[in-house]
């Protein structure tokens, strides 16, 4: 298990969140020498800058700052991903919480097929308030990004719903897809 993963999180003014998913992520049991995470500052007027110092200053996980003067998370994550050495990229959003196993575990999913590119998995909501059941009912099949599916795998050469949420990708795919 010697892949290196670069994690992308686009960020907007967002610290208040930003904290507790880069926190989250550094308590993964993957190693910690085979990751780093990237902040794509998206031009925020908060603190950003001083936390993502701050978290790296004290952290065994290499924290990059990068910032993105262009509005929009595309450009923040394509550019991010830019600047990665790393042969997987992980996005995900400045609210994601991270169960302390999900590199371990998402990583596993390219051992099982060299043709697999990209893979994604359940995002769940942590809710402020107990939504309707209508919310419930229609919601979770990925408009709300939010994925709730039952099957432990799929593997399918289909377009398949992976949302930048909670989503792996080989590197190389991404580039090789540009030049095409």
């Amino acid at each position: 298990m010697n892949r290196t993963i670069s994690i992308i999180i686009p960020t907007y003014n967002r610290t208040d969140t930003l904290g507790i998913t880069i926190n989250s992520l550094l308590e993964q049991t993957y190693p910690k020498h085979l990751y780093e995470i990237i902040i794509a500052d998206n031009n925020s007027s908060d603190n950003t800058k001083e936390l993502v110092e701050t978290l790296a200053g004290s952290s065994e996980v290499r924290i990059k700052y990068f910032l993105e003067n262009r509005q929009g998370a595309h450009f923040a994550r394509n550019s991010a991903a830019q600047i990665s050495d790393s042969e997987f990229l992980y996005f995900t959003d400045d609210d994601m919480i991270a169960d302390k196993f999900m590199l371990e575990n998402i990583i596993k999913v390219f051992d099982l097929d060299y043709n697999i590119a990209v893979a994604g998995g359940k995002v769940l909501p942590k809710w402020e308030f107990d939504p309707p059941d209508w919310l419930l009912k229609y919601f979770q099949d990925g408009t709300l990004s939010l994925i709730n599916k039952p099957e432990k795998l799929i593997v399918t050469n289909q377009d398949f719903g992976i949302f930048s949420c909670h989503q792996i990708i080989l590197q190389e795919c991404i580039f090789r897809m540009r030049r095409v």
